[in-house]
């Protein structure tokens, strides 16, 4: 089963202050990634109520490197915990209109962000400039599922000792953020 187990954090530093923290503690990151991500779900009621049902899954189609990725979720003990698969498409258009059969439709709204990654054993760390958010460091797992709430926690010791100025635990997703935000639900 792939389980992405993840935390998020907001920081305060800048970009170019984030990067030298973690280049500083042997984390050399990527260069940067642009990616637009569209998200699909079934649901018509609050966004984020659909996020705790029994069940729910979303559907994303995320433009980067002049391609796309499909990705399927759903989550499990948060929206920061998921089952996830995904794969590469060459039709974003064919994709949307198969969701659309399927009964999805597109969530009103669009996350846009310069993503830098890198490895660390087993986790992924992501710097992330989320357009209209701000910044935020990502850490992510891959697992069997067993223990997620233990994994998040653990993950997020770990990003306490990268020395970056924390503000913030996020326990919503990208998408959850933006919604709140468009909705001025903050």
């Amino acid at each position: 089963m792939n389980r992405e187990v993840e935390i998020k954090v907001s920081i305060k530093n800048s970009i170019d202050q984030a990067i030298e923290i973690l280049k500083q503690k042997g984390i050399e990151l990527s260069l940067p990634k642009v990616q637009e991500d569209t998200v699909f779900c079934n649901y018509d009621g609050d966004y984020t109520d659909r996020h705790n049902q029994e069940g729910a899954m979303f559907f994303r189609i995320r433009k980067q490197d002049g391609g796309y990725i499909f990705t399927v979720k759903q989550p499990r003990l948060n929206s920061l915990d998921c089952i996830e698969h995904e794969t590469k498409i060459e039709d974003p258009v064919a994709i949307t209109k198969m969701l659309e059969l399927l009964g999805y439709h597109q969530v009103d709204i669009f996350i846009k962000k310069e993503r830098r990654k890198a490895k660390m054993g087993e986790y992924e760390i992501c710097l992330d400039n989320v357009f209209d958010l701000g910044v935020f460091v990502e850490l992510e797992k891959m697992t069997d599922g067993k223990d997620s709430e233990k994994i998040q926690d653990e993950l997020y010791e770990y990003v306490k000792t990268l020395g970056l100025s924390i503000s913030d635990r996020i326990f919503e997703g990208y998408d959850i953020l933006m919604w709140k935000k468009e909705k001025d639900l903050e």
